[in-house]
């Protein structure tokens, strides 16, 4: 999970960031443990966008935790099976 902090330390200052489901995923099974760190990133971003190839699982937590300092970046699904 430090790895995952530094990741997201060096894009601190974006304004939009695009993940596929299974990075949330990923995101998703650390978020326990990283939801007891100071997490000063991401606030200026403004757009969250998600690509998946099937109906989107995409777990809440790990939104949540992207966008907590930036609560009102718009998170957009791409259905990349189209």
């Amino acid at each position: 999970s430090l790895l995952l902090l530094d990741w997201l330390a060096k894009l601190a200052n974006i304004e939009s960031l695009t993940v596929s489901a299974q990075i949330l995923q990923i995101l998703y099974s650390v978020t326990t443990d990283l939801c007891k760190v100071n997490f000063p990133y991401l606030r200026n971003l403004k757009t969250l966008k998600v690509k998946t190839y099937r109906p989107p699982s995409i777990p809440d937590k790990a939104v949540s935790f992207l966008l907590q300092n930036a609560p009102s970046a718009e998170v957009e699904i791409i259905d990349l099976s189209r």
